[in-house]
């Protein structure tokens, strides 16, 4: 799956977050839980359906834990779910490239590989960059509906 060079490459994100993406007009470098002296990086998937590692966390007020959700769940409480596709010329680098060229510590390369099996991922699903990801860039937008992901049509592409 990952070694086809004409594969769309996914970021998979929230309708909340895609309102921030769509305000600074780039896909931004993750920063949360990245440590000091580490590069932040954009993800993306060659998962054509869903990564599930995109799946996030809420916080239980009633015993301060944090539950793990799945796809629906992110759906449910992110405001929506959608998808930003590019190209493998700009997702350019692989897992591997990316844990060295990021200076990733092997503990949390570790934590991520370990995290992606338990949630059904897999690490060579990976890619990313380091520099913001221009909207415009994108060669597709699609949101998640009706179980099944719709293309968003724009003045300037047919998905």
């Amino acid at each position: 799956m990952a070694r086809n060079r004409e594969l769309t490459l996914w970021h998979y994100t929230t309708g909340q977050k895609f309102m921030e993406i769509v305000a600074t007009g780039h896909i931004k470098p993750a920063t949360k839980g990245v440590p000091s002296g580490e590069r932040p990086i954009v993800w993306f998937s060659s998962h054509q359906y869903w990564e599930p590692t995109a799946a996030k966390m809420l916080y239980n007020e009633k015993d301060n834990t944090l539950i793990n959700m799945d796809m629906k769940g992110t759906f449910e409480h992110g405001g929506g779910l959608v998808r930003l596709g590019v190209s493998r010329d700009v997702a350019v680098y692989d897992f591997g490239q990316l844990k060295r060229r990021s200076g990733m510590s092997r503990a949390t390369a570790d934590g991520l590989i370990r995290a992606a099996k338990s949630q059904g991922s897999n690490p060579e699903w990976w890619f990313g960059t380091f520099d913001p990801v221009p909207v415009k860039n994108c060669v597709g937008i699609h949101v998640f509906q009706d179980d099944d992901w719709v293309p968003v049509p724009t003045g300037e592409r047919n998905d």
